[in-house]
């Protein structure tokens, strides 16, 4: 909390931000972690490599603070409990408003369990063998353009029973190089490209000549790259008219 009372260890980077280091007390159980956004009146900014390496608090799910910009090696590595990640689209905290920037380290969420991982426009870079052994990965969005490190996802996806599908910007679908990279080479990974809609408005409703009720509909994506698939958008609407 801003006292500086907390379950993890902490370290200052600067006179404004704090690094976490792990939990003060290494029993701890905990199934659902969140990390703050603030230790003793500092900006979290980072989780130090090895914090959580191997831990056996039994964290399920994870939601990383908003202002975080690093996420070092083998931070989260090894934790065979942990399928569910947030993070967070992050924030500069100099400047709330502003977009910052996330690089996630070497074998970071290696050997986890995650069973799906989306990356907001704010990752940067995702290093070597960052989500590697991930053996139940099914689901993968990247929303934008990280630079990758060698085989980030390597044999991800292994024991999932079904072909992991990648919700990818169109124009790195078809760079090759950045596909290998990103698939190691796999041939039943299913590339989608199409946009990803995070919700629909009515605008507009008309009833011209026939009664056929008409609607018009925006939707709102998760990014600016993709072709909307109507054939994947529902809208139901039910009205009742008078006499």
């Amino acid at each position: 909390d801003a006292h500086g009372n907390s379950i993890f260890k902490w370290e200052a980077n600067g006179a404004q931000e704090a690094t976490i280091c792990g939990f003060v007390d290494s029993n701890r159980k905990i199934a659902n972690l969140v990390l703050p956004d603030m230790i003793a009146g500092r900006f979290v900014t980072a989780v130090k490599a090895g914090a959580f390496n191997q831990s056996k608090c039994g964290m399920t799910s994870l939601t990383l603070p908003v202002y975080c910009r690093t996420i070092g090696a083998k931070a989260f590595y090894g934790i065979a409990t942990l399928t569910r990640v947030t993070i967070t689209p992050v924030r500069d905290w100099t400047a709330p408003m502003r977009a910052g920037a996330l690089a996630i380290g070497k074998e970071a969420f290696g050997s986890t369990g995650l069973e799906s991982v989306y990356l907001p426009v704010e990752v940067a870079s995702v290093g070597d063998s960052a989500f590697a052994n991930c053996y139940y990965l099914r689901e993968l969005t990247m929303l934008g353009r990280p630079v990758l490190g060698r085989t980030p996802f390597r044999r991800a996806g292994a024991n999932a029973g079904s072909a992991p599908v990648i919700h990818l910007d169109p124009s790195l679908a078809a760079d090759t190089d950045y596909l290998a990279t990103l698939t190691q080479g796999r041939n039943d990974i299913d590339v989608r490209t199409d946009a990803l809609v995070t919700g629909v408005s009515v605008s507009g409703i008309s009833l011209p000549a026939g009664r056929t009720v008409r609607l018009s509909v925006g939707v709102t994506r998760a990014a600016e790259w993709g072709q909307v698939d109507a054939s994947r958008v529902r809208v139901e609407y039910r009205a009742q008219f008078g006499d």
